[in-house]
């Protein structure tokens, strides 16, 4: 029997702590065919590895230390390190490019040390793993020094077990919406690259007495949270913004209480909001941006429509109608996302990346 892939992966551990993408995705690695080791960047042993997966390399700003310098500069230092080591000791280094830039705006020496280090981490890539061909084309785009790294396309899976269905009712009780209101959601952290109020303000423009925007979630950012409640003043009720942590739960409650969810993040490569969306039955607005149109070519039934950006009022009135009128109906067929399908493949290929 062949000896198990062993995996360096960043996160990886206890199932319960980590996101669904990634629990998900590492479904498949399980002896014998495999053995995971989580990383932790200030972890005082670099275990030996075929294959150092890394999906978030600015999660050196994340966790303990993560407002001391000195300590990020550490964490920095010791993922080069790993990366270096276990390249010279015959194994690669894999990364997910699940956004171009860090979803954090980085200032002051944050951005001093990431852009150190992460020109550095870039050198050392022997592997790419995109979730659509158009946001690997993108990434290696924005990152000249890896145009030529050999890139395997693994989609996003679905959340249909990690967020069970729950019905329209009871999710409207939870967020006291009445009865007769056609609800459009923006569901998740409050950050500036979603472009929030921008989307608030075209809805204001155009919305109708019995629609409502539910924008909900962690305001990590005052200046945002202040100007959506300006605009919801001026929205009759018609806009409602509820700010605070979500958990799994109240999350996904959120996006059943609504009749279609909006995104408007022109920067993005990749969501799992737009996968969690759709794995609750709710039909997606999206602009035409990263995996989203290859979303909309898999999922057939009108269950991803998409807008060129930016935004427009008279689009924005448009697609709300035509959700109006011809809603998809059944369920979204998510075959294609099958999460341990699409781990099988990401095993295959990392079997490939360490033989070659």
């Amino acid at each position: 029997m062949a000896d198990p892939l062993r995996v360096l992966a960043w996160p990886a551990g206890d199932p319960s702590d980590l996101n669904p993408y990634v629990r998900r995705m590492y479904g498949a690695f399980r002896a014998p065919a495999a053995s995971i080791t989580a990383f932790r960047p200030l972890m005082r042993r670099i275990p030996a590895a075929d294959i150092f997966h890394i999906h978030w390399p600015e999660g050196i700003f994340e966790g303990s230390g993560s407002n001391n310098p000195a300590i990020v500069a550490a964490k920095a230092a010791r993922v080069l390190n790993a990366a270096r080591g276990i390249r010279r000791s015959g194994g690669k280094l894999v990364v997910t490019a699940h956004n171009v830039t860090p979803h954090r705006d980085l200032t002051g020496w944050r951005h001093r040390v990431w852009h150190a280090y992460h020109a550095r981490l870039l050198g050392q890539i022997d592997h790419l793993i995109g979730l659509s061909a158009a946001s690997l084309e993108h990434y290696r785009a924005a990152h000249p020094a890896i145009a030529a790294v050999a890139g395997t396309i693994i989609p996003h899976p679905h959340y249909r077990e990690d967020y069970p269905a729950i019905p329209r009712a009871e999710a409207r009780a939870a967020w006291a919406i009445p009865d007769g209101i056609w609800v459009l959601g923006m569901i998740g952290s409050l950050r500036p690259s979603k472009n929030l109020v921008e989307a608030a303000e075209a809805f204001l423009a155009i919305r109708r007495p019995d629609e409502m925007l539910l924008i909900a979630g962690d305001a990590g950012d005052d200046d945002i949270a202040a100007q959506l409640a300006g605009v919801a003043a001026r929205s009759d009720g018609t806009i409602r913004v509820v700010t605070g942590p979500l958990d799994d739960a109240r999350f996904a409650s959120a996006i059943a209480a609504c009749d279609a969810c909006l995104m408007n993040q022109i920067s993005t490569l990749n969501s799992g909001t737009a996968l969690v969306t759709l794995s609750l039955d709710r039909p997606l607005l999206a602009p035409a941006v990263g995996t989203l149109p290859s979303l909309a070519a898999e999922i057939a039934g009108g269950w991803v429509t998409l807008f060129d950006p930016p935004l427009a009022p008279p689009a924005l009135r448009a697609n709300i109608d035509m959700l109006r009128t011809s809603p998809p109906g059944g369920r979204p067929d998510l075959e294609p996302l099958d999460p341990m399908r699409l781990s099988e493949a990401m095993l295959a290929q990392f079997k490939k990346v360490a033989s070659g």
